[in-house]
């Protein structure tokens, strides 16, 4: 391989001498060391560690080296639809309460906190917005900012947009079923937190369980919210201080 600039073995950029080097018994063999080319090459660093020769052809066969998974990008990458930071949820909640109801509940932002654990907090910034704090079994803080982007209730639909720690989009989906109603719930997010950014890998079938287990006790509590109204409660309270349009997470 003398003579070559290079080569590639699993990830790795085997650093060679440049053609014409002559190598002794006694010096060290061509292709003793080896760069990652999945961290970014840092000239000083790289030529104290790796030597001028190879940092110089190094830049010759960046340009052939096969494209790696990890090269493209960090776990969130640019192709946010195929990277780990991207989710997808969907939840059916089936509920012994009339469509209208279960609407009214959940197009109520203002009254989340009274009977969904997780949904922690929740301001209003103006009429079609608010800020919402969730936590769930793992112990941190995701923090939201809720836009209306559709109420309504002939179809039976509430849709939000979400900034901060989340990007994306949430709908609930409210139908009759039976005697009762099924809501069900979708949402497409890319994490922003840097803890989830960070921990993207192997976090996520953790992240993935904390969100079921935060929409199990969601349901609980809608359930129970419900049971506890008076016949003919009006859905929405008058001067709601809560976002419209449901949940986040």
């Amino acid at each position: 391989m003398a003579g070559q600039a290079g080569g590639l073995v699993g990830g790795f950029v085997l650093a060679v001498s440049p053609p014409g080097t002559a190598w002794s018994a006694a010096s060290s063999p061509p292709c003793r060391r080896l760069v990652r080319t999945d961290r970014p090459l840092r000239p000083r660093r790289a030529t104290a560690r790796y030597g001028r020769a190879a940092v110089r052809h190094l830049s010759l066969v960046g340009d052939m080296l096969p494209e790696r998974p990890w090269q493209r990008s960090s776990p969130c990458g640019h192709t946010e639809g195929m990277g780990w930071c991207h989710y997808r949820f969907r939840s059916r909640w089936d509920l012994d309460a009339p469509p209208a109801a279960v609407f009214a509940a959940l197009a109520n932002g203002d009254d989340y906190p009274r009977w969904w654990p997780q949904v922690r907090e929740v301001w209003r910034i103006d009429e079609h917005s608010g800020t919402a704090r969730f936590r769930s079994l793992v112990p941190y803080d995701l923090w939201v900012i809720v836009s209306e982007a559709r109420q309504d209730p002939a179809e039976g639909v509430l849709e939000i947009s979400l900034s901060g720690d989340l990007e994306g989009w949430a709908r609930w989906t409210v139908t009759a079923r039976g005697t009762g109603t099924r809501a069900r719930f979708d949402q497409e997010v890319v994490a922003r937190k840097p803890l989830l950014r960070r921990l993207a890998f192997p976090g996520r079938p953790v992240f993935r369980v904390n969100h079921a287990l935060m929409m199990r006790s969601g349901r609980r509590g809608l359930r129970s919210h419900l049971a506890a109204r008076p016949a003919g409660a009006p859905g929405v309270a008058s001067g709601s201080s809560g976002p419209r349009g449901g949940n986040a997470v």
